[in-house]
């Protein structure tokens, strides 16, 4: 999967990079709506959208913004959360004030409720436009870049235009049919 990640055309995918982040640049929120009735408000007012080209993670092939800590609310529904070997299926993810409250899980509640609160911080979300990731696969650094898919993280975003510090940055990839940008 890393070898056909890593046969894009670079100059192809710089260039779809920097068309969606132009594309993105003047939005301050987005909604994401996944299955039936599951919606999650980002707030990503003066935030800096990011690209990963080829001049940083391996593979290549995402844009990514870190929504401001304080106003995410709403609910996700990720489909497959692969997690200490386990997978979870159809996993709703609760959000208010910019942090997880819950999940459909319990084991994955009983993880999250463990850590300290800034862990749970909605710190990412990301875009994949790799088009050599021709499928998920359960691996999060790969899957994040499939053309196609997006994702979230909890945890860290001091790196990337956040102001969340912590040793924690965790993905959860999903597709959906809508993303709204206003």
């Amino acid at each position: 999967a890393m070898c056909q990640a890593l046969s894009v055309d670079f100059p192809r995918l710089k260039k779809a990079c920097q068309d969606k982040v132009e594309s993105l640049k003047d939005k301050t929120h987005i909604e994401i709506i996944t299955g039936d009735r599951y919606s999650l408000k980002l707030d990503v007012s003066n935030r800096k959208w990011y690209v990963d080209d080829g001049c940083g993670d391996f593979p290549p092939g995402e844009v990514y913004i870190a929504p401001v800590e304080t106003n995410s609310h709403g609910d996700l529904l990720v489909p497959t959360v692969n997690f200490k070997g386990e997978t979870y299926k159809d996993v709703v993810m609760t959000f208010e004030n910019g942090k997880l409250l819950k999940t459909s899980s319990k084991e994955l509640n009983d993880f999250f409720s463990s850590l300290p609160e800034n862990f749970k911080v909605l710190c990412e979300f990301g875009i994949g436009l790799n088009p050599q990731v021709k499928e998920l696969i359960g691996y999060s650094p790969i899957d994040e870049k499939s053309l196609g898919s997006y994702h979230i993280a909890l945890g860290m975003n001091h790196f990337f235009g956040g102001e969340n510090k912590c040793p924690f940055h965790m993905d959860f990839v999903f597709t959906c049919d809508e993303v709204i940008y206003n």
